[in-house]
């Protein structure tokens, strides 16, 4: 299923890159006394799920290398079926997917 619009993964990198830039803990700093002391930041248990999530999806291939090879030597062989009635399944239901998700969308 492919996502349409920018929001989620806007909203998500930008908020990942600003992780990104922040060390966990920070250089100690004087504060308004003089006195040395320690600035710490702490990233909540989903904050690090995130991160991983997005550690793990750089690392998928953009194509999967294998299911192109095997596509193209059908069609070159002329062995490539299209199968109309699944593909027009695939969209009818991928398109209700999306008006729903963009109903609750404005509804929130």
């Amino acid at each position: 299923m492919e996502i349409k619009g920018k929001d989620a993964s806007v909203n998500l990198d930008a908020y990942l890159n600003k992780i990104d830039k922040k060390d966990v803990t920070q250089k100690a700093r004087p504060d308004a006394q003089g006195v040395r002391g320690q600035d710490n930041v702490q990233i909540s248990a989903r904050a690090r799920e995130v991160m991983e999530a997005q550690q793990t999806a750089k690392a998928i291939p953009d194509v999967r290398e294998d299911k192109v090879a095997k596509v193209k030597n059908q069609v070159e062989t002329g062995t490539y079926k299209i199968q109309g009635k699944q593909i027009a399944i695939n969209m009818i239901n991928e398109s209700l997917e999306y008006e729903i998700a963009s109903k609750i969308k404005t509804k929130a």
